[in-house]
């Protein structure tokens, strides 16, 4: 990941953050089935992902790769989906 992209990206580029966004959307969704085995609630968790990575991008200080924060961002946020539909929290590795 380039870093020019991400520091576009924090300025507001919308070239870049959809640059962010398709490249990453692949791993998004597959971390997000991996926790909930369901198709529809991946898809919204990782969506509500990349809304907090819009919000949020300021925020990243690059100490990491975008792809590990954005793993932790939707690791939190699967977590928080099926807290919200009640099911069994089994053992979700970081």
């Amino acid at each position: 990941m380039s870093k020019e992209l991400i520091q576009r990206a924090k300025k507001g580029d919308p070239v870049a953050l959809n640059e962010l966004i398709e490249r990453h959307k692949t791993m998004a969704y597959s971390i997000a089935f991996k926790y909930l085995k369901n198709k529809e609630d991946a898809e919204d968790v990782s969506q509500n992902a990349f809304l907090i990575v819009l919000n949020a991008i300021q925020k990243f200080r690059n100490e990491s790769k975008f792809s590990t924060w954005l793993y932790k961002i939707i690791y939190h946020e699967s977590i928080k989906e099926l807290k919200s539909k009640n099911r069994s929290l089994e053992y979700l590795p970081q």
